[in-house]
């Protein structure tokens, strides 16, 4: 392998940060979160039983956190800073769930496919209301209330 100046510090600088031990630390927030949630009665109750029911109770805490992220995900332009935080906003509290339940590694897996879950269920339900819910127009052709299609039956909603 040839030598290319300058190329040896520059690796060995990042082999020297991959290489030594780092001490993480949670930020406060997050902990006091936790902690939070570890005094509750619901985490109290779910620490001792076995994993699959863990994993099937923050699952579902995670699913249900994101469906109304998923409606508002839906109403935000894609990438943008609104579509990030709908996306992102459930994973400390099912993080902090998680935990707090003291589960598994590998149960990672199951809460962030929960959220995802969760995610596309509230994009598919608020397509569904948003294809429901026609604007009505006035005699002066602006737009004023809402009707619902109930089967055929328009419905005016003020």
């Amino acid at each position: 392998m040839a030598k290319v100046p300058g190329l040896n510090a520059a690796i060995g600088g990042l082999l020297q940060l991959t290489t030594k031990p780092h001490k993480l630390s949670c930020p406060m927030p997050i902990v006091k979160l936790r902690a939070a949630l570890a005094k509750t009665e619901a985490v109290k109750n779910l620490r001792p039983k076995q994993v699959p029911v863990k994993i099937l109770a923050v699952a579902g805490a995670g699913t249900a956190a994101n469906v109304p992220l998923g409606m508002w995900r839906e109403h935000t332009e894609k990438f943008s800073l609104a579509w990030f935080l709908a996306v992102h906003a459930s994973l400390p509290f099912v993080i902090s769930l998680r935990k707090a339940c003291v589960m598994p590694r590998y149960a990672v897996l199951f809460t962030i496919t929960a959220a995802v879950v969760g995610q596309a269920l509230g994009a598919r339900v608020e397509r569904e209301r948003m294809r429901r819910v026609k604007p009505s127009l006035n005699r002066c052709g602006a737009p004023t209330a809402s009707t619902i299609d109930h089967g055929g039956l328009e419905v005016l909603v003020s």
